[in-house]
């Protein structure tokens, strides 16, 4: 009974937000999120860390994080990410989870009025090998 309980609360999640933290009580390293998509078992992933944390690791470490959430707890079968073209940085990050580039997108958002393209990515759960891991992929 608990266990159908739980799963029928994260069944309601439309999306989760986390902060990225270095230590207690110091400023915030960005964030990293995971939100429903319309397709069954379909989420999107998104982070973003401040400058002066890039390339220390935690856009890979929190990504990763949330990934094996989403596949493991949450059950998605695919996870989506973009990324603008120019950000090779993000684009390596999604590489090491496991992520393959599938299109770019001519308007992925927004900055104003003008339109920016993104590459997106997606990662599809190996039945063979479900939980994503930085280590194993």
């Amino acid at each position: 009974m608990r266990l159908e309980i739980q799963s029928a609360r994260w069944e309601s999640v439309a999306a989760l937000h986390f902060s990225i933290e270095c230590l207690p009580g110091r400023a915030g390293a960005g964030q990293v999120s995971i939100s429903r998509e319309p397709e069954p078992d379909t989420w999107l992933l998104g982070y973003w860390i401040v400058p002066d944390k890039w390339g220390q690791g935690f856009a890979t470490e929190c990504a990763s994080a949330v990934l094996e959430l989403a596949v493991g707890v949450l059950g998605a079968q695919s996870v989506w990410a973009g990324t603008a073209p120019s950000n090779q940085a993000s684009r390596r990050v999604l590489s090491k989870l496991g992520f393959e580039f599938r299109n770019e997108n001519p308007c992925g958002y927004m900055v104003g009025a003008t339109e920016v393209p993104t590459h997106e990515y997606e990662f599809v759960v190996d039945p063979s090998d479900p939980l994503p891991t930085t280590a194993t992929r």
